[in-house]
């Protein structure tokens, strides 16, 4: 997303990296570390946020699944975990070392 005006050069950029996700699909799991997350990693994306649109599954498996993969892949103080937001209840958040937090809003499409 970009803030800009006409009537300056200043902009403000927010980066938005979106993902579908199913509970039991390893393939879109693995995208959404792999192209999600690692994407703010490389710093493709220097800062804002991953949206995950569930369109199959529980939340609470499916970041399981997710974290399951993390730690597979040795990152295990990389997991997501879950965090009260005050505009979303299907909210968590991943540390990272060499980043910060990456803020994860989850989307649930099956109900």
């Amino acid at each position: 997303m970009r803030l800009s005006t006409f009537s300056s050069t200043d902009e403000c950029l927010f980066y938005v990296e979106a993902k579908r996700l199913k509970e039991k699909d390893n393939g879109l799991l693995s995208r959404y570390v792999d192209t999600g997350i690692d994407n703010y990693l490389t710093k493709k994306y220097p800062y804002g946020i991953l949206v995950g649109y569930l369109i199959k599954g529980d939340v609470d498996a499916t970041i399981g699944n997710i974290n399951t993969i993390l730690k597979k892949k040795n990152r295990i103080n990389e997991v997501l975990s879950r965090k009260i937001h005050p505009i979303h209840n299907q909210y968590f958040e991943s540390t990272h070392p060499d980043f910060g937090i990456i803020s994860h809003f989850v989307f649930d499409f099956t109900v």
